[in-house]
């Protein structure tokens, strides 16, 4: 049994071959997280967790994507900027990756089966896109 199992919690989806995972309750232990978060992997048991610290700033990353190529929405602008004082890094919570977990995510992110593969060159930017535009 994984770590996620020990809490209510919904699963929303898959990111590859991981599971999305959205807490219905805080979350201490394997890692931390509450309910206002997406946790990809379920700790012990499972896979090594991966928490998104900030979702509605993953969503506002992907907006501005879109925003640069579709000038009908530029009105957007204004309203997502908030949330786009993060870093990437500083959205992804990293708990028990060790660089095995890491080589074999990073790989899975460029393969050509995904819809939108990661360039292989900046996994946290990849995969912050990638929630936001799995949110949306």
């Amino acid at each position: 049994m994984s770590h996620i199992d020990s809490f209510k919690h919904e699963l929303v989806g898959f990111l590859g071959y991981l599971p999305v995972y959205h807490p219905l309750e805080k979350i201490e232990g394997d890692f931390l997280c509450d309910s206002s978060q997406l946790l990809l992997g379920g700790g012990s048991g499972e896979h090594p967790a991966l928490v998104i610290e900030n979702p509605t700033s993953a969503v506002a990353y992907f907006l501005s994507e879109i925003i640069e190529h579709e000038t009908e929405l530029k009105h957007w602008e204004e309203i997502i900027e908030p949330h786009l004082n993060y870093d990437f890094t500083e959205l992804l919570t990293f708990y028990k990756w060790d660089i095995e977990r890491v080589s074999s995510f990073h790989k899975m992110s460029t393969a050509v089966s995904l819809p939108n593969p990661s360039d292989g060159t900046n996994i946290e930017r990849w995969l912050i896109l990638g929630i936001g535009e799995f949110v949306c």
